[in-house]
């Protein structure tokens, strides 16, 4: 009980020293994504062109990040036919992911990011984290992974009409 006391206080004072939570801004361009390795497939910028990216930040140990899992697992199955990709990006290492994936299963491509490259890139300072890049590289939008079904239905909708002009 003491220890998970003091854990709290901890997080409440680094969160306190970074300031307020937010989420990385839309209408830029995406960085890069880089990772040590993927876990469950291997992913290259090939296999991302023409596509809408979902990038989930999410960590093993994060209640908020675990109970979005079936959400994402079942948004993934909706629009797994209309060219999005769906990349989960964590600090995590490799058998931690492992160890996790046998508890859960996650649809999503796992990427780690055990020195946080992109995680910093896109400035991520709160988990989850969510963030969709439309086809053309630009970020569209970010927040809570709990909006991603209807942020989606407008960004597919809107890339579509977009190629049919």
């Amino acid at each position: 009980m003491k220890n998970s006391l003091l854990a709290l206080c901890a997080m409440i004072l680094v969160m306190n020293s970074h300031g307020q939570p937010h989420y990385p801004k839309s209408g830029i361009k995406a960085p890069p994504i880089k990772v040590d390795e993927w876990v469950n497939d291997s992913i290259t910028e090939k296999d991302l062109e023409g596509k809408t990216v979902v990038i989930e930040f999410w960590f093993t140990h994060c209640e908020p990040c675990i109970m979005a899992i079936p959400h994402l697992n079942k948004v993934e199955e909706k629009f797994k036919n209309d060219k999005v990709a769906f990349l989960a990006i964590t600090f995590d290492n490799k058998e931690e992911v492992k160890n996790f994936q046998t508890k859960m299963y996650m649809a999503s491509s796992v990427g780690t990011d055990t020195l946080k490259t992109t995680i910093s890139a896109y400035d991520v300072n709160m988990f989850p984290t969510t963030v969709v890049i439309d086809t053309n590289g630009i970020i569209s939008w970010a927040g809570n992974p709990i909006y991603l079904e209807s942020v989606l239905d407008t960004v597919v909708k809107n890339q579509q009409n977009f190629k049919l002009k």
